[in-house]
């Protein structure tokens, strides 16, 4: 591990992210550690920081859930924990806790009324578990801040060319670049759009992503674009209104303004093709190898669906949900296949409507 410094003056992006996290208060500081790149860097950093100031390392948190083996990250976040020596590490059995309609869901919409994100009302059993004070920090905006841009595989395949290092990077940038332009990202949305929505309000949602969640160009606008979207404003702002009812602070250090205005200013944009590649250039020591080899990913869909959610599924009968915007039919076989989360909100709104809550 290398201790955080300056080089000739100039802030690294290391120093750069040290100043976003901002955790050397005395209190508890939790982190929300699945055992991804984000979130392994977000304690990474965090543990870095509190040592510096002699103060105890920050709480791992992280939830397990049994018998979904697309959530499985374990052998990583082991790695990760011995790399960094931390010997508290709290492992919470989420099981149905995190059931879209399990019990702290159900609590949590009845008290405070329908969740922009249907993810956030299970949280209320996930807070509850780090007391009643300290610091909550997440890797949430870990995919928009550090992917790649359209132009960085050009930047990259450029600067492979001129620097003659290596012409096989040149030419697999450029081959991707394709992949990047607003015509694939048209065709990537067109199919991806829910089979439950009815043609109107399929036509509404891709005219939406298109319009609001499309990256920029270049690094640099890809980062405006990152703090300007409601979406990710409105998600954060939830997020900190939940933990404050918790009596936690919750921070976001990768969505931080100043470091996410300054990023593109301290890394050149061809290193964000690859955010391993980046990790290990601009943090080095920070996380292990084994963790930034890693070529799998974790998906948490499924495990939204626990057996509240599919019971609710099984006995809907259909009402609580505008006709001009979903297809019932569709909407129940998407629940049981419980492979789309963008399906969890309507879930609940209809649940909230059987109740009588809405």
């Amino acid at each position: 591990m290398k201790e955080l410094s300056r080089a000739g003056g100039v802030i690294s992006p290391a120093v750069a992210f040290d100043r976003a996290l901002g955790c050397i208060s005395s209190g508890d500081v939790f982190v929300e550690f699945s055992g991804g790149l984000d979130s392994s860097l977000l304690l990474a950093a965090a543990t870095l920081q509190r040592r510096a100031y002699g103060l105890p390392d920050p709480l791992p948190v992280t939830r397990r859930h049994a018998g979904q083996p697309d959530t499985e990250e374990s052998e990583f976040q082991e790695a990760v924990i011995d790399h960094l020596g931390i010997r508290e590490w709290q492992i919470l059995d989420a099981d149905e806790n995190l059931d879209v309609l399990g019990p702290a869901a159900q609590l949590e919409l009845s008290e405070n009324g329908p969740a922009l994100f249907a993810r956030l009302p299970a949280r209320r059993w996930f807070l509850d578990r780090m007391g009643s004070s300290g610091v909550v920090l997440s890797g949430e905006g870990g995919d928009e801040v550090f992917g790649r841009a359209p132009l960085a595989a050009f930047y990259l395949a450029r600067y492979a060319a001129i620097s003659r290092t290596n012409r096989r990077v040149a030419v697999r940038s450029l081959a991707s670049f394709h992949k990047s332009t607003s015509l694939a990202r048209r065709r990537q949305i067109g199919r991806s759009t829910p089979t439950w929505l009815t043609e109107a309000a399929g036509k509404d949602y891709r005219r939406h992503l298109i319009r609001t969640t499309g990256p920029g160009w270049s690094v640099a606008s890809n980062h405006r674009d990152v703090r300007s979207r409601r979406d990710i404003v409105m998600l954060i702002d939830s997020l900190e209104k939940q933990a404050r009812r918790h009596g936690l602070e919750y921070r976001a250090p990768i969505l931080d303004l100043q470091f996410v205005s300054t990023l593109h200013l301290l890394i050149p944009s061809f290193d964000f093709f690859d955010r391993a590649f980046l990790i290990r250039k601009y943090f080095p020591g920070y996380l292990p190898e084994k963790l930034l080899r890693r070529t799998t990913k974790a998906h948490f869909a499924s495990a939204m669906f626990g057996p509240m959610a599919i019971d609710f599924a099984e006995k809907w009968d259909g009402t609580g949900l505008p006709d001009d915007l979903v297809i019932a039919p569709e909407l129940r076989e998407a629940w049981r296949r419980k492979e789309d989360g963008r399906s969890c909100s309507p879930m609940q709104w209809a649940w909230m409507y059987r109740e009588g809550l809405l």
